[in-house]
């Protein structure tokens, strides 16, 4: 998991979404590889596709920064009421990011 870091942090994004792919080839269930994918496909702004590997990731194993991500992806389509849904969810579990949970709810 290491390099798919270190390359998502050199602005590789398309290695590092091949190496997120591999992981997943490997095991469908391993979500924090979706979760990630998702996150370089949103700094991307590939929302859509983001959206796609949350939901993936969601699906094996909810929890709130993966839910605030979606949530992230959902936003930037100008879906707002969906946004709104998963950050209000995020809070109820628990999401360590209230202040910037607060902050985009401010915005819609």
């Amino acid at each position: 998991m290491m390099l798919r870091f270190a390359l998502r942090k050199l602005n590789k994004c398309q290695e590092a979404i091949e190496c997120y792919d591999k992981a997943i080839s490997i095991n469908p269930k391993y979500d924090k590889a979706w979760y990630n994918k998702g996150y370089v496909l949103h700094q991307l702004q590939k929302y859509n596709d983001a959206i796609s590997c949350y939901d993936q990731a969601l699906s094996i194993n909810i929890n709130p920064l993966r839910l605030q991500r979606k949530a992230d992806s959902l936003f930037e389509l100008g879906k707002k009421s969906e946004a709104k849904q998963l950050y209000l969810s995020a809070l109820e579990k628990g999401s360590n990011d209230k202040n910037y949970i607060q902050k985009q709810l401010s915005k819609l």
